[in-house]
Formats: C-alpha cells, structure tokens, sequence
C-alpha cells in the first residue's frame, strides 16, 4: 500500500482544516507569542512587559479624559508621569491633584500597584495567565525574583500569594485611614478614594499624593501618618520576607537567614536614621525647632521611614541642614530589602558588606551571622 493510499483510507485526513472563526487568530497568535517568549527568553518577557505597561500608561495619561482642563496632554510629561509610576519613583513633572481627573489619578495608582508588584514578577504572571504554566526557565526567573521563596513547583502558587498579599495590606491600610478622612469632613466617595490612594502610594513606596499639598496638613495626625509609615516599612521589606512572615509569623527560629538580615538592618537603619535625624534638626527653626517634643519625635520616625524610598515628606527639604541632606542621600543610597518596592542598594547587601568587613579585621575566613555562615574570598 502506498503512502497515498494509506493518507486516504485514514478518516482523520477527509476532514478539511478549518481556520479559526473570526479574529480570534489574532489572540491565538499573540498567545502562541507570549508562550514562546516566556519560555525560551523569561528576560525578554520581563522587557517587553515593562516597555508595553509604559507605553499604555503614557497612552490611557496622554487622552483629554486624563487633563482636568480636558486638554491632550503633551506626550513627554504623559510619558515621565507614567515612568514614575510604574517604576514607583513619585518624580512628577506636573501636580497629580490638579493636573489630573478622577480617570487619571486611577491609571497612575494602576501603574503605581503594576510597577510595585515587580516587572519580573509581572512577566511570570503574564506568562502563567497565557499558557496556565510555567516554563522550567519562567519558574527560575520567577524564583530569582522573589529570592528563590519557595520550591520550584510552588511558584504559580507564589506568585498569587505575592497579589493577594499585597491587596490585603492595601486593604487593611485603606480602611484605616478612611474613618480618619470622614471626620476631617470629606465626602465618603472622596474619603474612599483618598485611602485607597494613599494605601497602594504608601505599600509601593511610591510617594505620589492625591492632594495639591501633600500630607502636610496632616503633620500632626498620627491617624493618617502611623498607617502611611506602616504601610512604607512594610512594602520595603520585600516580598520574600512578607512571604516567610506569612507562613511563620513572629517565630522567629524559622525565619530564613534573607528575612532575619533584612528586618534587623532596616530597624537598625530607622532607629539610626531617626535619632540622627532629630539630632540635626532639632533646632531648626525652618523645620522642627518651633514644634513640641511628641511632634518632633514623630517628624523624626517619618523622615527616616521616608528617605529611605517613600518619597512622602512633612518639611521642605530645602530648609533642612546640610548634614541632614546628607543624611537623606545616605538614607537613600541604603533602600530597602530586596525584591521589594523600594530602590537603593538593599538591606541585605550592606549586611553583607558589613560582615566581610568584620570577617577580614577578623582575619577570619567566613563571616557570621544569626548562626549562618558565609565564605570570604581570600585577599589577592
């Protein structure tokens, strides 16, 4: 029998192929893309993630629904507006409560919560909702996001865990501050909308403010100002350590060496900070000196929280000293823990600095720290 006649006797090969019906060869082929991508280069997704999420952004910031004064905006600020937004720096080039509608202060919170969840993670989660799995290189990738936090079939489970987490403390910050702006007489939708805002800003360390004046007139409100420093600190732990404290909690025994660094070095640096801060400040009549010793203190706590990556702030930073200033930059260069919203060099690499010091005025060839070790590379 030849191979013709075999083709033709097979039932399977009288049925002629069908294309797909409608358009959905356009999505069917977007997918196939994405799949492929996720799986062959999970990098190359993380790019084109990060560049496609900008560019929608600038598009949705650059239509006249998004100006209050119903104008197009022009392209550069629409672009630097969704920049800062999703690399949630809370740099502005026009004011985000004057210059912009309802419409547009929710696509930067959107670009804010996208921006904060990570762009790694991001494209793991895209690849995972297009193909419903991983890739073995989308899991690695996924896994080096978010410090290698679990096992590598866990990952599809992490990466939900990472959004729901992070829709949880948002939620908790939110309902906290909006009984606050309720009494400050402000209309409940308003009111909603303020705590929602400040919450996701604040988690993201974003630093991006709903009101032309920032939070300075709330200086002395600890009802808004202890759930915004909440909600920075938190943000700037990282992922990895939220994760381990929500299957651990407070045992601290089970903590991994990563969380056990990153939580001692950024109270070390809030304390320090803090005192350093209030030090220099004191007695500075353009800041603090005119203030009593419970307002001071507070400005204090919140200027060392801030600096280090929440772009919110009570005082011009332009009257502060120059030491202070100094102190900011150093504050800044730190950060905050890896895999999280935070920028600087991270927590956990200058406790690692820290150590090899100590190990090579030591003499010692591995430095220790909360019952781990680590080798150090001998001195060429």
């Amino acid at each position: 029998m030849t191979q013709s006649q075999s083709r033709s006797l097979d039932p399977a090969s009288w049925q002629t192929v069908q294309p797909e019906q409608g358009g959905l060869w356009i999505f069917t082929g977007i997918r196939d893309f994405i799949d492929n991508i996720a799986n062959s280069s999970p990098a190359r997704l993380a790019l084109t993630a990060y560049v496609v999420a900008i560019l929608l952004f600038t598009g949705l910031l650059s239509l006249p629904a998004a100006s209050a004064d119903g104008a197009v905006t022009p392209i550069h600020q629409a672009l630097f507006t969704a920049v800062s937004s999703v690399c949630v720096t809370g740099l502005t080039v026009v004011s985000t409560a004057t210059h912009w509608t309802f419409f547009g202060q929710l696509v930067i919170l959107v670009g804010i919560f996208v921006g904060g969840l990570g762009t790694l993670t991001l494209a793991s989660l895209l690849a995972l909702m297009v193909s419903k799995r991983l890739g073995v290189r989308g899991k690695l990738i996924a896994q080096e996001a978010m410090n290698n936090a679990g096992r590598l079939g866990e990952v599809g489970t992490l990466l939900r865990i990472v959004i729901s987490t992070s829709v949880t403390i948002e939620a908790v910050l939110a309902i906290a501050m909006i009984p606050r702006f309720l009494t400050l007489g402000e209309d409940f939708w308003q009111a909603v909308w303020h705590g929602v805002f400040y919450s996701i800003s604040s988690f993201n360390n974003a630093g991006f403010t709903p009101h032309s004046d920032g939070i300075v007139p709330y200086e002395t409100d600890l009802w808004i100002l202890v759930p915004l420093m909440l909600g920075v600190f938190l943000g700037s732990l990282g992922f990895p350590v939220m994760l381990v404290l929500r299957r651990h909690g407070l045992n601290w025994r089970k903590w991994s060496l990563h969380t056990k660094l990153t939580i001692q070095v950024s109270l070390i640096l809030l304390i320090a900070g803090a005192v350093l801060w209030a030090l220099m400040e004191w007695d500075n009549t353009n800041t603090i000196a005119n203030m009593s010793v419970g307002d001071k203190i507070t400005h204090s706590i919140f200027a060392s929280v801030m600096t280090r990556s929440g772009g919110f702030n009570l005082v011009d930073q332009g009257h502060m000293d120059s030491t202070t200033r100094l102190l900011s930059d150093a504050l800044m260069f730190a950060g905050g823990g890896s895999a999280s919203t935070a920028g600087g060099i991270k927590v956990t690499t200058i406790a690692v600095m820290f150590l090899a010091i100590v190990a090579e005025a030591r003499a010692t060839t591995t430095s220790r720290s909360t019952a781990a070790r680590s080798p150090r590379a001998p001195c060429a």
